[in-house]
């Protein structure tokens, strides 16, 4: 794990956690995690465009989107 996404243990549970986008993308590609908790807006890679790059190779992962950005304007 790099200084630009780290590992933590939290209830048990093995939480990935990066500073952007494509950070995350690579954190995800070295695991096979049962969920992914992202937020929509992100600096290098927006959460949406992350999710179908991991879609590619893991159709059916679950996750949960969230943002603090209001409006859906700017997610088309």
């Amino acid at each position: 794990i790099s200084n630009s996404h780290h590992r933590q243990e939290v209830a048990g549970v093995t939480v990935l956690i990066a500073i952007d986008g494509a950070k995350g993308y690579q954190a995800f590609s070295g695991v096979s995690p049962h969920l992914v908790f992202t937020d929509v807006i992100m600096p290098e890679l927006s959460g949406i465009e992350w999710i179908r790059k991991i879609r590619r190779t893991v159709p059916r992962i679950q996750v949960i989107y969230t943002s603090g950005f209001w409006g859906l304007r700017n997610l088309k």
